[in-house]
């Protein structure tokens, strides 16, 4: 079984105040735009997103998961390895956007961490169907559940777009719409996190 990569650990102390609106801003641009700058760019952020979906519904290319993981022990291997990839290796349970939405909240953000955390729950139930899925299902069984994964994937990408959307909007102090700025470091005592949204 795989684990989770580890958490980066602190170095030394910090030599500043931390650059939040830098961090915001990177993240949203490696979710739209370019990441390592050349071919492989379509496979992350967005347009990843889009062509996940898109080979999910694919029913007549070699690169849809209809032919691709068209036999039982290859739609075992691929239905496992979404699971792992969205849950458990590089990366944190829910695509890491648990994690992502609690960084949004104490940077005050909360309409943008909110919409993450709905997308971190499409994420989850995408991972879990996937390593639930029977290998024997049947070609039928199988196209019922990549048209429920491409949902899935559709809904995050609808999600994270408006709160990419939301993350572009510059913030005053304190976290309100307005002017850019990011929060007073006193704004967020050390160890403290706003309470989740039901």
């Amino acid at each position: 079984m795989s684990e989770q990569a580890p958490l980066p650990q602190p170095t030394g102390a910090a030599v500043g105040a931390p650059d939040i609106d830098g961090a915001v801003a990177a993240t949203a641009a490696r979710l739209t735009g370019p990441v390592l700058g050349n071919r492989f760019d379509v496979n992350f952020g967005f347009s990843g997103m889009e062509k996940l979906a898109a080979q999910l519904r694919d029913v007549r290319t070699r690169t849809g998961w209809e032919r691709r993981f068209g036999s039982p022990e290859a739609f075992l291997a691929g239905t496992r390895r979404l699971y792992a990839c969205l849950e458990q290796e590089w990366t944190a349970p829910g695509a890491t956007r648990p994690l992502y939405a609690d960084f949004l909240d104490l940077a005050g953000r909360p309409e943008a961490a909110a919409l993450f955390r709905d997308s971190a729950g499409n994420w989850s139930r995408l991972a879990e169907l996937a390593r639930a899925a029977d290998p024997d299902a049947g070609a039928p069984g199988r196209r019922a559940l990549f048209d429920e994964l491409a949902a899935l994937v559709d809904g995050s990408l609808a999600l994270e777009r408006r709160a990419v959307t939301l993350l572009r909007t510059p913030v005053l102090r304190g976290g309100r719409p307005g002017t850019r700025g990011t929060p007073r470091a006193s704004s967020v005592p050390p160890g403290s996190r706003p309470p989740r949204r039901p």
